[in-house]
C-alpha cells in the first residue's frame, strides 16, 4: 500500500526547511577566568579560528591573551635556566654534604685554609704559649683580667688525636695526642698599652707549667745574641725538659720548640732565649748533654739566609743597591764614553812588558823532612769546657 501526502501537508513541510538553516545551533563559549595563568603552557590547542579571534581581544586586567603568552614563554625559559642553577647548587650541596662525613677532606682544608691577619687586631693580641691542654677560656680571661678589658681567646696549635679530627673538634671535646701536654693561645685586650702591659706576665706558672707570653706580632723577631739553637731533640721533649737543663745557665726568657703544623708534634730542633748575654756562653758548654734520651747538640743561634734572598750586614738592599748601580754606571760610563781612551799596539805591548816577571831559577820544591815529628795539640779551653758542662750536669 502506498500513502499519499496531501497537498497542504507538503507545503508546510517545504516552508520549515529553510528555518532549519537559519537557526544558530552552536553551544556558547565557555567563560574562562585567566587571573591565575598556569606556570606553563602546553601547545597544540584546538580551538576554532572564531574563538581564537574572541580570546585574543578579551583583556584581562588590563592586559592582552598575547602578552599573557608572551610571558608565559618567558616563563618556560626562566625554568630551563633555574634547572642548570638548581642542578649546580645540588652538586655544591652534594659536595659540601660529603666533606661533612668525609673527615680526612676536613682536615685537609683546615690546613690548607689561608690565614688572614688584621694588623689592627692582632697589634694588641698577645701570644700565650706552653699552656696546658686542659685550660679553658675562663682561667685565660681572670688571668689578664687585671692588665686590662679581654675581647677575645683564641686557642691554637692543638695537636690532633688522629689524622682524621681536625683542631677545631680536638679543642671542644678536649681530645688531644697523647705525646703533647700543652697547646697555644692568643688573647685580644682592647687596646695595645693593655696588651704590652700583659706581656709582664711571662714566666708565670700556670698548673705547673711555665707559660711563655710575648707580643702577637712581634714573636718572629728575636735577639739571637741572647738566644741558643738546639737540635737533635726528640719528638715527645716538652718546654718544661729544656728549661730545667739550661736554668741552670741563667734566667730563661722563653722556649721555643718548632713543631709541624699537620701533627702538632715537634720537628727536632728549637731555641732557648736568655734575659743576659753572659747565659749562651754557659749553654754552649752544655753540649751533647742527654734530654729524653737524646744527646742534645747546643750551638749558638744564627740567623741564615733564605733561598732567594740576599743578607747584608749593617746595610739595606735599596741602599747597597743603588750604591752598585751607581758604581757600575760610573765604570762603565768611563770605559765606554766619550772620553774613553784609545790604546795603540805599541803602548799595550809596552804595558804587557813592564808586567812581565824577570826569569828567575825554575821551581824546587819545597824540602820536607819526616824526621820532625808531629805535636800533639793540647787545648786548655776544650778541656776546661769538658769539667765544667760535667759540674753543670751532675
Amino acid at each position: 500500500m502506498s500513502s499519499t501526502a496531501s497537498p497542504g501537508e507538503g507545503a508546510d513541510q517545504t516552508s520549515d526547511l529553510p528555518g532549519l538553516f537559519s537557526r544558530s545551533v552552536r553551544k556558547p563559549p565557555p567563560v574562562y577566568d585567566y587571573a591565575a595563568v598556569p606556570d606553563r603552557v602546553t601547545g597544540g590547542r584546538a580551538q576554532s579560528g572564531a574563538e581564537d579571534t574572541a580570546l585574543l581581544k578579551i583583556n584581562v586586567r588590563g592586559k592582552k591573551i598575547e602578552e599573557i603568552l608572551g610571558e608565559n614563554d618567558d616563563q618556560e625559559e626562566n625554568v630551563v635556566t633555574d634547572d642548570k642553577v638548581v642542578v649546580t647548587d645540588d652538586k655544591v650541596k652534594e659536595s659540601k654534604e660529603i666533606q661533612k662525613h668525609d673527615r680526612m677532606a676536613q682536615v685537609k682544608h683546615e690546613d690548607s685554609k689561608p690565614r688572614q691577619i688584621n694588623f689592627e687586631t692582632e697589634a694588641r693580641t698577645v701570644f700565650v704559649g706552653n699552656l696546658p691542654s686542659s685550660t679553658k677560656k675562663q682561667v685565660l680571661k681572670t688571668l689578664f683580667s687585671p692588665c686590662g678589658k679581654v675581647e677575645s681567646v683564641r686557642f691554637r696549635c692543638a695537636a690532633r688525636p688522629d689524622m682524621k679530627t681536625t683542631k677545631k673538634v680536638a679543642v671542644i671535646k678536649h681530645t688531644f695526642h697523647e705525646e703533647r701536654n700543652n697547646i697555644n693561645a692568643y688573647v685580644r685586650m682592647s687596646t695595645v698599652e693593655e696588651a704590652e702591659l700583659a706581656c709582664s706576665l711571662n714566666n708565670t706558672q700556670v698548673e705547673g707549667l711555665t707559660i711563655r707570653v710575648d707580643m702577637a706580632l712581634k714573636g718572629r723577631s728575636h735577639d739571637n745574641k741572647r738566644a741558643i739553637f738546639m737540635g737533635n731533640l726528640d719528638f715527645k721533649t716538652q718546654e718544661e725538659d729544656i728549661r730545667k737543663l739550661f736554668s741552670k745557665c741563667g734566667m730563661v726568657e722563653n722556649v721555643r720548640l718548632v713543631r709541624d703544623s699537620t701533627t702538632g708534634i715537634g720537628k727536632g730542633f728549637g731555641y732557648v732565649n736568655f734575659v743576659s748575654e753572659d747565659s749562651v756562653g754557659l749553654a754552649i758548654r752544655l753540649n751533647n748533654q742527654e734530654v729524653c734520651g737524646r744527646k742534645v747538640r747546643v750551638t749558638r743561634a744564627v740567623r741564615k739566609a733564605k733561598p732567594g734572598k740576599v743578607m747584608m750586614a749593617g746595610k739595606k738592599e735599596g741602599k747597597f743597591k743603588d750604591k752598585f748601580d751607581k758604581k757600575k754606571e760610573g765604570k762603565y760610563k768611563n770605559n765606554f764614553g766619550d772620553n774613553k781612551k784609545r790604546f795603540d799596539r805599541s803602548q799595550s805591548y809596552k804595558k804587557d812588558k813592564k808586567n812581565v816577571q824577570p826569569e828567575g831559577k825554575a821551581f824546587q820544591g819545597l824540602s820536607s823532612s819526616s824526621d820532625k815529628k808531629q805535636k800533639r795539640s793540647f787545648n786548655k779551653t776544650v778541656q776546661k769546657n769538658k769539667i765544667i758542662a760535667k759540674k753543670l750536669a751532675s
